[in-house]
């Protein structure tokens, strides 16, 4: 899917090297079960000139052991924990690639995931960040037969400026499915670690899209893990509701203050008018289901102020502007009135509803297009 160009000028039109340096940066905390197998991915690549980065953040099970193992087949870097954000902070700095992935200790890449991204950062000049689906695993590494993004979501190459303007946002895959060129990196790193602690993917993927071109490639080039301990994902049709509302206040917190950032950059960089630019939890009608949970299930630690009756307004509003199909449309608006009038007791089994009912439709989706 080609994103429409925005039609402002571009500040960043460099290529990469013949043969680039490609800097895989492993982020660990107590992940000793799955360790070996994200570093042997990196290692084993099709593509050789690839250095690989182990920042162990703090690790109080055998990871150090098992890290020490490799010996000079990588560079190792042990700090105190800080979270995810930290840990590519520190290993981006101990980097000396062209192209930077950062890659989650749970995660693998496929063998010639590497070589596919530096064949497309080479394709053209400009090219900001490169990303691929992650294929969903069991903690075992068999398939699932779901992907980051959903594979109902077409994943977009161009210039996502306009996207981000317009949508708040575009479709991107968690962070081991992104590949960054370190000259962008230098512009926005430092990540905000307070902010982003466990979701640095925020951070880099809007800020990233302001500096250059997103080329997505369409085959998956990693498997992500899920094993019931993942910091930001449960297996779809399942709900664990205090995860779910934590989840989502920390990526609003995250979301808003990269908004701002987005709206600063595009302001001070290309002098866009971002005035009428909305932040992307206002803008889509799941987003607003979830703040209606977070409200009816936690009100006093809501994030935002507003009340039930005013978030089934916004849903009205949306129900009309929208372009999502009709149905999809009218099932949440019907779902909002529901949350609106249940008590509480009432709107637990409304959330489980409603995460089952996204889950059979991403299936009915896949099924139609078979």
């Amino acid at each position: 899917m080609q994103a429409p160009e925005s039609g402002y000028e571009t500040t960043f039109d460099q290529s990469v090297s013949e043969y680039p340096l490609v800097s895989v940066i492993i982020s660990n905390y107590n992940y000793e079960r799955f360790l070996e197998e994200a570093i042997d991915s990196a290692l084993d690549q099709t593509y050789s000139n690839v250095e690989v980065i182990v920042v162990d953040d703090g690790s109080t099970d055998d990871s150090c052991r098992i890290i020490a193992g490799y010996g000079k087949r990588i560079v190792t870097v042990s700090k105190e924990n800080g979270g995810q954000a930290s840990a590519c902070n520190v290993g981006f700095q101990a980097s000396k690639g062209e192209i930077v992935i950062f890659l989650d200790a749970d995660d693998m890449l496929l063998s010639d995931t590497v070589q596919r991204v530096v064949a497309a950062f080479q394709s053209k000049p400009g090219v900001a960040k490169v990303q691929c689906r992650l294929q969903l695993v069991t903690s075992s590494a068999k398939p699932i037969g779901e992907f980051i993004p959903a594979s109902t979501s077409p994943m977009p190459s161009g210039d996502m400026r306009q996207s981000l303007i317009e949508h708040g946002s575009y479709a991107w895959p968690s962070t081991s499915g992104n590949a960054f060129a370190a000259v962008v990196l230098r512009r926005i790193m430092p990540i905000p670690e307070n902010v982003y602690r466990g979701m640095p993917d925020i951070y880099l993927c809007y800020l990233s899209a302001l500096f250059g071109q997103v080329i997505s490639l369409e085959r998956p080039g990693g498997l992500y893990r899920v094993h019931g301990g993942n910091n930001y994902y449960r297996p779809r049709g399942s709900v664990q509701i205090d995860f779910y509302i934590d989840r989502w206040r920390t990526e609003f917190l995250a979301t808003s203050d990269v908004y701002i950032r987005t709206k600063g950059l595009l302001s001070t960089m290309y002098s866009v008018d971002t005035s009428n630019m909305k932040h992307p939890y206002y803008r889509d009608m799941y987003r607003l289901c979830q703040r209606m949970i977070s409200l009816k299930l936690d009100r006093p630690n809501h994030p935002i102020r507003e009340t039930p009756s005013g978030l089934f307004v916004q849903g009205c509003v949306l129900f009309v502007s929208n372009s999502n199909s009709w149905s999809r449309r009218l099932f949440f608006l019907l779902w909002l009135a529901a949350m609106l009038l249940a008590p509480k007791p009432l709107s637990w089994p409304l959330v489980r509803a409603l995460e089952k009912a996204r889950w059979v439709q991403n299936k009915l989706i896949l099924l139609l297009r078979r």
